[in-house]
């Protein structure tokens, strides 16, 4: 026999069904709104990680970035002489030497130099430079380059603005024995540097 529904009933079965339908759009909704959170999420870690690994690569101790500062420091050490070596002003109290009639104008250079020497001197004194090397920098070769000053500013650069040809070339003559006493100082720091320097990269490149 088959049961006849009431207005009522049948009311409330179509009722009953809407709220499931509704529960089930409900549930889709929030599977799908999980789906979408899971991928995005999942994109935005992967480019992440991609983005972290190329700034990395670039940043990095032999990365690109690395690499072009590398060789625009180095292309600067090997074309400008730095002040704390002072093989320029060498060469300046010996063109004075050789030249008397430009005499002014290598004593403004040397005058340039001293003072360039004493700003970088101070740096280096104030510096986290290795103590070793420091002390080579700022005190074993300083001692040597205060005699070049002294030499040059107090007896050669006189001597030659005087005319006193013999008494310039005495001097001059123990300028180089200065000269060559500050370079192997310097000799010795720059191997101190490189290796310092190599063994710092290796460090870098391990902990990246």
């Amino acid at each position: 026999m088959v049961r006849s529904f009431t207005a009522n009933e049948i009311n409330s079965i179509w009722q009953n069904e809407l709220v499931g339908i509704h529960i089930m759009k409900i549930r889709v909704s929030i599977s799908a709104a999980i789906a979408l959170f899971g991928v995005t999420t999942g994109l935005g870690l992967a480019a992440m990680v991609i983005t972290s690994g190329y700034a990395l690569n670039q940043l990095r101790i032999g990365g690109a970035f690395y690499s072009q500062i590398k060789l625009g420091n180095d292309l600067v050490a090997d074309i400008l002489p730095p002040p704390e070596y002072v093989v320029e002003a060498y060469l300046e109290a010996t063109l004075a030497l050789r030249d008397p009639s430009k005499l002014s104008v290598h004593q403004d250079r040397l005058k340039e130099l001293h003072r360039e020497y004493d700003e970088r001197r101070e740096f280096w004194v104030k510096s986290d430079l290795e103590p070793a090397m420091k002390a080579n920098l700022t005190v074993k070769s300083a001692a040597e380059v205060q005699k070049f000053w002294m030499v040059t500013e107090n007896e050669i650069l006189p001597a030659l603005s005087k005319n006193d040809r013999e008494g310039a070339e005495k001097a001059y003559a123990r300028l180089g024995a200065i000269y060559l006493a500050h370079r192997a100082i310097i000799d010795d720091i720059v191997k101190q540097a490189n290796t310092a320097n190599s063994e710092l990269e290796i460090v870098a490149a391990q902990r990246v």
